[in-house]
């Protein structure tokens, strides 16, 4: 038997109709649509504007200061839209590398926003699904209650989806599909802008990404829209949980996108003679390509360019956008169209547009934060986010809407790159023989502590990444305690060289104190429902089950540490140390239209508001 030891670490819907202006056939989809967008608001706002002067709706008096958990803002200075962007997977090292690249959204962060320096999730278990679930309610996953993208039931076996529901169906532009689809139903907190419709009712709440579970989690549960990317058909989808049919313009987007991307060619932006500092060669070991297409620039998408592709063809070129920089682009000029055709920011409502940005971790999963895909994908994003921050300065006003920026997670350097990590040994991949080791072993030392079943075997159990589920049945068939059986498989697998410390369901569940930082990381990840028994935090820097490209989710500082940036009026630019994580920008947002959520488990960054 193997002894268990602790490693210490380390307004008004649709004023004005509008059609997006979008520039087919082009072999690079320019930012064009977004572009048309900040040039015509000038015109659209000034109707609308009118529109809503003349229809004079009557201001929704302020709350009282009484009612629990709100407070008094001046509506004066209160901004009219919040935003929030997320850019999956961006590590902090990359603002920090490329910011003599940027040129545009990203060096307007930079420059003229507060940054928080130190800022990481307090939290291991560092996915998407918990990532925007974090910073869309402003607690941790031990309270929001998402602790994976997807969640076993430790009870009966069942595996759950962060945001499925049964109840739901698909909305798309020919209709609903069939019952199951996607919503908050399974967060167990309020949203931010489920905290906004409570004080302000005519408050317009939004999110939109490529991944249903970033869009859901920025909506809320009573979001007014959410719309992900359709990766089989293309195209921006819903659910009944939000709408009952798509608004005109997002069926008029659906009805161009396929002939706006057919047969782009993806290239970098920059000279690959030349790559912007930190950059590695384009062609490395490790790295899992790009849609069957290797892992060398450039990238072919289906289709033959001014012309939409049907069929396979179709299919292919879905994906080919929603794993690629020119999902972002998508994304953005989807809400570019929201913000002008709901009419976002145009009232002293305080509206709500959440936006997450995927192609870093789509891209970034395949070749490394470092590479020059994630590179070339980076400088489009700066690009991109230029042409939408000047739209919404056009057409809500600069100084009246507000931005907080973050990302749900981090990510590992590709192992066998530069930039591994130092002491990291190269290739450091737990494959499935190594697995199938460790699974052997553990069954031998269960027999070792309880005897063998009618078959010889210890337990029945069920492995996800090294994690280790118990079979409820199988313990209480035979009698054992599954505290005890718990310990054997903890202390079987820290046995295991790849291994730093494996935390049994007692120890997570646990409230007393401990020295175990990361042990800490994990309890604040904690669901009664859905923790394994046993839970493995492998060496640093070591992948588990990935054979090319890699991964986050460890509790690790490569996984949590995040970019966190506030821009607006309200804020003072400059750089900001102390702890901070993305769970402060739900109350820091919310403070300026006079709302304070109780229950919350981030705070109000008060270091980066004007003096």
């Amino acid at each position: 038997m193997k002894y268990k030891l602790v490693a210490l670490c380390d307004g008004m819907a649709r004023a004005v109709p509008f059609c997006m202006l979008l520039q087919f056939g082009a072999q690079e989809p320019q930012s064009d649509s977004l572009r048309s967008i900040a040039a015509g608001t000038r015109t659209m706002k000034a109707l609308t504007l009118s529109l809503l002067a003349f229809l004079a709706p009557v201001p929704l008096a302020p709350a009282s200061a009484a009612i629990q958990g709100e407070v008094q803002a001046d509506v004066s200075k209160a901004p009219r839209l919040i935003v929030m962007v997320a850019v999956d997977q961006l590590i902090p090292e990359q603002m920090e590398r490329l910011k003599t690249k940027f040129r545009g959204g990203l060096a307007r962060l930079r420059n003229g926003g507060a940054r928080f320096e130190s800022a990481a999730l307090p939290y291991s278990i560092s996915e998407t699904g918990p990532g925007h679930a974090t910073m869309a309610t402003g607690c941790i996953p031990l309270t929001h209650g998402i602790v994976g993208n997807s969640m076993r039931k430790r009870a009966t076996g069942e595996s759950i989806y962060c945001v499925a529901d049964p109840a739901a169906r698909t909305v798309t532009s020919s209709g609903n599909d069939g019952p199951g689809s996607y919503s908050a139903v399974n967060i167990k907190v309020p949203c931010i802008g489920d905290h906004l419709k409570r004080k302000y009712p005519d408050a317009k709440v939004f999110g939109v990404s490529i991944k249903d579970r970033s869009a859901v989690c920025l909506a809320g549960h009573g979001g007014d829209g959410s719309f992900w990317w359709d990766r089989t058909r293309g195209g921006f989808i819903s659910s009944t949980a939000y709408t009952q049919e798509l608004p005109a313009y997002v069926n008029e987007y659906n009805a161009g996108w396929a002939q706006k991307f057919s047969g782009f060619v993806w290239r970098p932006v920059f000279d690959m003679e030349k790559p912007p500092k930190g950059t590695e060669i384009d062609d490395r070991d490790g790295e899992a390509g790009f849609g069957g297409q290797g892992r060398v620039f450039p990238y072919s998408f289906a289709g033959t360019p001014g012309e939409a592709p049907t069929g396979s063809d179709l299919t292919m070129l879905a994906g080919q956008v929603g794993a690629s920089p020119m999902g972002d682009r998508a994304s953005l000029e989807l809400a570019a169209a929201i913000v002008v055709n709901e009419g976002l920011g145009l009232d002293d409502v305080p509206d709500f547009l959440g936006v997450s940005l995927s192609a870093p971790d789509k891209v970034g999963h395949s070749f490394g934060p470092y590479s020059m895909e994630v590179t070339d994908t980076m400088l489009r994003i700066d690009q991109e986010l230029e042409v939408f921050f000047e739209m919404l300065d056009e057409w809500v006003g600069e100084g009246r809407w507000v931005l907080g920026f973050t990302a749900d997670h981090g990510v590992l350097p590709l192992p066998e790159g530069e930039h591994a990590l130092a002491k990291n040994p190269a290739k450091h991949r737990v494959q499935e023989k190594r697995l199938a080791k460790a699974r052997k072993e553990i069954d031998e030392d269960l027999v070792d502590a309880f005897g063998g079943d009618s078959r010889g075997r210890g337990l029945k159990l069920y492995f996800s990444r090294g994690n280790v589920f118990l079979n409820q049945k199988d313990l209480l068939k035979r009698g054992i305690d599954a505290s005890k059986a718990r310990f054997v498989v903890a202390a079987s697998l820290e046995g295991e060289d790849w291994v730093r410390a494996a935390y049994t369901l007692d120890e997570m569940a646990s409230t007393e104190p401990t020295m175990d930082p990361y042990l800490t990381y994990y309890r604040n990840a904690y669901s009664a429902e859905y923790t394994p028994d046993v839970l493995v935090l492998p060496k640093r820097g070591t992948l588990v089950g990935w054979k090319n490209g890699t991964t986050h989710g460890s509790a690790y500082a490569y996984d949590r540490r995040v970019p966190l940036y506030l821009l607006g009026a309200a804020f003072e630019r400059g750089k900001y140390e102390g702890a901070a994580g993305s769970h402060d920008l739900v109350p820091t947002l919310l403070s300026l239209v006079g709302i304070a959520p109780e229950g919350l488990d981030g705070c109000v960054l008060k270091a980066a508001f004007v003096k």
